[in-house]
Formats: C-alpha cells, sequence, structure tokens
C-alpha cells in the first residue's frame, strides 16, 4: 500500500541559531546529505511513498533551490499556522491516501513498516510514535496502546503508560475533517476526534531505535556525530584536508571549506563556506562563514548498530537479507548506475562477479547476490604453500578474464592526472602526515617531482585494459573455490600490470619472495597470449608497483589518520618494506623516491631486511 509523505519544515529553528540563520532546520547538513533528505531516503527505504510533500515559511527561497530537480508539493505559509494549521493548510495533500507526518528537525530510523502495520491493522485514525523517554514523558496512553492525553505532569489518572512524543505521526484522510481553518494547534483535535468516538493510537519505537529531537546546537552536534557511526569523521569530496592537519574525535567537513596550515580540530563540524585560519585550534564548536558556534557534546546517544558486511576501507554498508545483500546508496554516491552497467556487460561476458538482483532507483536499494563473507585473504588461512598458488592463480585468471571484456570504462581513463594525484596522495598522506619528512621532501622536491612524473608518463604510456584499479585479497570473494571479483565499480582504462601488481604485492598477503618470482611469471604468460605487444613486462611491472604502493602507503595514512581506522597501520611496515624494495630494483631511475623510503623507513623505525615469510 502506497502512502504520502509530509515534512513539517515551517519553523524558525530559534533555539539552533545562529546556524539557522544560514539554513532552514531541515536543510541542515547531516554527513554531506541534508537532514531531510536523510529522512526521505529513510522512510522511501522502508515504505511505498507515493507523493512528497512539506510546508514551508522560513527562508522558502532555498526550499524551492533545493525542490528544482524533485517536484515535490511545497505548501506556503504566509504566516506559520501552527502544527495543525500545517495540517489543513494541505488538505488536498492529506485527503488523498495515508499520510505520515515527520517533522523536520528530527533525525530519526526505527520500524517504519511496524508502524504502518499497527495503523493500519488497529483501525485508527490518527497513529502517534512514541518513545520512553524518562526526561519527555507527557503522551498518555492506556494498556491497549489507545492515545489519552498530553498531560506534562503525568496525573491524569485514566493513562497507564507516558511516553515522549516522537515528532511522527499517521494520519487518515478523515482527520482533515476536525480543524478549523487557519492557525491552530493540532493536540486539541486528537483530542476532540477522541470524543467523537475516533481510535487514536501510539507505536512504541523502543528505547534502543534512533531519535533525536536537533532543537539546540548541543543536539544538532550529537546528531551528526552520530549518524557517522563508527566511523568519526566525514569529508566531502572533493577532499580539502591538508596534509599538517590534526584531527582528533569526530570531524565533519562539509564542501567548500578552506582550511589553513597547522590546523588542529576535535568534535568540530564545518559547514559549506567555512574558512579556518593558519594555526586555527578547534574544539567543540560548528563552524560556518562569519560562524563559530561552541557547544557541549556530553554523552553521546547508544542506537543499535548497523550490522553490516566488510570490515575494508570503503565508507559503503552492505547488510544481509533471506533474498541477498543489500546495499541501500544515499544520493551522494554518483557510483550506482555505472556500477550497474559494469556488472551487466562482465556477467554478460562469463565474469565471477556478484549479480546484481535489482536495483530501485526510487528507494535508492540495489540487491546484490550474496557470495557470503570468505574474501580471499579470510579463505587463505591455514592453506599450504601450493594450496595458495593454486588460489592465487585463479585469482588472476580471473582478473585476466575482467581486463579483456568490453565493459564500458572509457568515461575514467587512468591517465597522467590520476597517476599524479595518486603520487601526490603518497607524498601527503603518508610522507608528510605519517612519516613527518616534509623538509626532506622540500630539500629535494625538484628531483623528487620529476621522478614522480617520469614514473606517471611511463605507466600512462602502457597499453590499457579494463583495469579493477583495487584489486587485491578483500576484493575477491571465494565460492566454492571459485574466485568472484568485488568493488570494482571504479574501474579505469589503464595497464593490465597495475592491476597484477596490486594484487600480488598485496601487504595483506604479504606473499613469500618465491610466490610472488611464481604468481609473476604465471601472469606475464598468461598476458603474453591476448597481447603480443608486451616487451618489457618486468620492468613494467616494477613500475607499476611502484605506483601501486605509493598509492596504497596514501590510502592507509589517510585511513587510519584522518578517517580514524586504526586497523590500516598493521599494514605500513608491509608496503613501505615492498615500495623500498621495488624501488632498490630501480634506483638508478629514481634515487630520489629511493631515498625517501630509505628515510621513511628509518623515522619510523622499520628494519629494512626482517626474516622473509
Amino acid at each position: 500500500m502506497s502512502i504520502n509523505l509530509f515534512v513539517a519544515s515551517a519553523g524558525y529553528g530559534s533555539r539552533l541559531r545562529p546556524v539557522t540563520d544560514l539554513y532552514p532546520k531541515p536543510l541542515l547538513p547531516i554527513a554531506g546529505q541534508s537532514l531531510i533528505d536523510r529522512m526521505i531516503d529513510r522512510v522511501c527505504i522502508a515504505l511505498d511513498i507515493n507523493e512528497i510533500g512539506l510546508n514551508v515559511h522560513y527562508k522558502k527561497e532555498m526550499f524551492e533551490q533545493w525542490n528544482a530537480d524533485k517536484d515535490y508539493d511545497l505548501f506556503e505559509e504566509r504566516e506559520l499556522l501552527g502544527t495543525g494549521g500545517a495540517l489543513w493548510n494541505a488538505q488536498d495533500f492529506f485527503s488523498k491516501h495515508t499520510s505520515l507526518l515527520i517533522n523536520g528537525d528530527v533525525l530519526t530510523d526505527f520500524d517504519w513498516k511496524g508502524m504502518l502495520d499497527y495503523h493500519q491493522s488497529s483501525g485508527n485514525l490518527v497513529t502517534l510514535a512514541v518513545q520512553d523517554r524518562v526526561h519527555e514523558r507527557r503522551v498518555g496512553a492506556s494498556d491497549d496502546q489507545q492515545f489519552i492525553c498530553i498531560d506534562k505532569e503525568m496525573k491524569d489518572p485514566r493513562a497507564t503508560h507516558w511516553y515522549g512524543y516522537a515528532c511522527v505521526a499517521l494520519y487518515e484522510p478523515g482527520f482533515s475533517g476536525y480543524l478549523p481553518a487557519g492557525e491552530s494547534h493540532v493536540v486539541p483535535y486528537w483530542e476532540e476526534a477522541l470524543k467523537a468516538g475516533e481510535r487514536i493510537g501510539v507505536y512504541d519505537i523502543g528505547k534502543k531505535s534512533e531519535w533525536l529531537d536537533l532543537g539546540n546546537v548541543n543536539a544538532y552536534a550529537q546528531g551528526v556525530f552520530a549518524s557517522l557511526g563508527s566511523e568519526q569523521r566525514f569529508f566531502a569530496e572533493p577532499l580539502s584536508i591538508p596534509w599538517d592537519c590534526r584531527i582528533d574525535s569526530y570531524c565533519v567537513v562539509e564542501k567548500a571549506v578552506s582550511i589553513g596550515k597547522d590546523v588542529r580540530l576535535s568534535n568540530v563540524i564545518l559547514l559549506s563556506g567555512a574558512k579556518v585560519a593558519d594555526g586555527s585550534r578547534l574544539t567543540n564548536c560548528v563552524v560556518g562563514p562569519h560562524l563559530n558556534v561552541p557547544f557541549e557534546l556530553g554523552e553521546m546517544p547508544q542506537f543499535e548498530a548497523v550490522k553490516k558486511i566488510g570490515n575494508g576501507g570503503s565508507d559503503r554498508i552492505y547488510r544481509r537479507s533471506n533474498e541477498g545483500v543489500v546495499l541501500h546508496y544515499s544520493v551522494i554516491d554518483k557510483t550506482i548506475e555505472r556500477q550497474q552497467k559494469i556488472t551487466e556487460m562482465l556477467v554478460k561476458s562469463g565474469v565471477k562477479v556478484p549479480k546484481m538482483l535489482s536495483h530501485d532507483p526510487k528507494e535508492r536499494k540495489v540487491l546484490l547476490e550474496d557470495l557470503g563473507d570468505d574474501t580471499f585473504r579470510l579463505w587463505a588461512q591455514g592453506k599450504s604453500e601450493d594450496e595458495l598458488l593454486v588460489g592465487a592463480k585463479s585469482c588472476l585468471d580471473e582478473v585476466m578474464k575482467f581486463q579483456n571484456t568490453p565493459a564500458p570504462v572509457d568515461d575514467k581513463p587512468f591517465d597522467l592526472d590520476v597517476l599524479l594525484w595518486e603520487s601526490s596522495y603518497f607524498l601527503e598522506r603518508f610522507i608528510f602526515r605519517v612519516a613527518g619528512l616534509k623538509k626532506a621532501y622540500e630539500s629535494n622536491k625538484a628531483e623528487i617531482d620529476r621522478e614522480c612524473l617520469s614514473l606517471a608518463e611511463k605507466v600512462n604510456d602502457m597499453n590499457k585494459v579494463v583495469m579493477h584499479r583495487d584489486f587485491q585479497s578483500e576484493n575477491v570473494m571465494i565460492v566454492k573455490d571459485q574466485a568472484y571479483l568485488i568493488d570494482f565499480q571504479g574501474a579505469h582504462q589503464g595497464p593490465s600490470l597495475y592491476d597484477a601488481a596490486s594484487f600480488i604485492g598485496d601487504p595483506y598477503m604479504n606473499y613469500s619472495v618465491e610466490m610472488q618470482k611464481e604468481l609473476k611469471s604465471y601472469f606475464f604468460k598468461k598476458l603474453l597470449d591476448v597481447d603480443k605487444s608486451q616487451k618489457n613486462m618486468h620492468e613494467d611491472y616494477d613500475l607499476c608497483a611502484i605506483q601501486r604502493h605509493m598509492q596504497a602507503l596514501g590510502a592507509y595514512g589517510f585511513l587510519s589518520t584522518i578517517k580514524a581506522k586504526k586497523s590500516f597501520e598493521q599494514y605500513i611496515p608491509v608496503a613501505l618494506l615492498m615500495l623500498n624494495k621495488d624501488l632498490e630494483q630501480q634506483r638508478d631511475s629514481y634515487p630520489a623516491l629511493y631515498t625517501l623510503s630509505n628515510q621513511a623507513l628509518e623515522k619510523l623505525k622499520i628494519a629494512k631486511n626482517p626474516r622473509e615469510k
């Protein structure tokens, strides 16, 4: 059954000023997505929504601009009409279908379908979402979950249970008949409907369900940080975090933010347009254009943890269902259509990848084939050297098939710009931030930059195929001893040997020298079978390995120091030793980079020749 969704959005947000001088509350950014978009996403994932509407008054023009590509119904209130008047003003909307109303200043998620099922089965005219919150109990209810009254003193003897109102309600079209024209408060008309014999019910969303009223800056900060889950950090693309910016605890950086040199951030929200001066030390504050608002964070709310699949560096969250693996993606994820097209071509070409079983763009929901939990890295545990070699070769076989399909990746060439971005990523996120060698770099900047450019030019000149771009042991699933490739939505048109170097030189696996030699020989033979023009595979492989290990170290530095995923620190020594060995083999061509890698080993106190596996 489809229903309508209405978001109450007209208020001034006075308690949240001066932040609401920039935004009306429903358009407040919550880690890259507005509060209203986040709520609409969550409801549309759970329910079949027919029409979406909202009432507007304060900063109406901002809502109109936001709505330009959505075409939702906007109901203007020239003067604020109150909680009842808002429904009266939009009575044409509420008279069509059952309607779900959500206040535009709450951040919540619960069993939406459970509430709708209860509403429909109970025959209620109105169902109020409630939650047992000790300090906000005022909604009185009976044992059979019928609304009795609103009583802040909780003295009405008819009520046997007391709850806080969750600012969410389901309305049947008939409720509009109880409302007067013009401004009104809705509560008296709940009570009037009760007196007329209508059923007004309550639905307990549960103590552990997410619910926050973003009524003031303290609550807003809590809501933003709680939305991050275990991540603690959000940085809008394109990334604007200088290498020497030190981040502690929670941090959110929205788009179009400028951060100066030597900045320290701890429990900070930087809104779009914020400018942080050199040397700033910011703690517990929301910063925007001409705005710095302190907050008290207090105890973070504890909601039920999201059960997700995978533990890699990706920000995507996958959940398992009876039908398969579900990916609910947000409006800021722009890769889904590309992933769908690539998947369809790979499946058609016989490459083993998870099938995309369904895609509902309206609900932003993708259902993928469930390949289980065994990544190649997990599968490899406890395997003999011979078993591991056979398994690794099967992974290389599959990526070779992947590389020789007509998958549509021409829109992403692995060109000079991308390659130079990888080397700058390595310098800024690892050499400067992790190894603390910015002065060493600056003392030999011209030579290091020249070598990075030379390396990028040589890799860019190599023959191009459909390149996975992140082909490593966590992005291969093993199902009945068959290798399946995942996480390929970032595929590029690039050199085959980059994928080979990514997998054979994977710091997660750290294969023995003998196994790396065997796997390289195996891949080189396979590559010659499909591309007879390959002339310098050994040297080209070494160059790709240097490029890949620089990228990996940049990623480990970013994930561990900026995204606070400390588990990636353990792979830095292995990756750095691999890079150093790669550069040693090419030190006549890249002496400055080789010296820099030696300095990093020394600075991080990593022994250069540990016992090999």
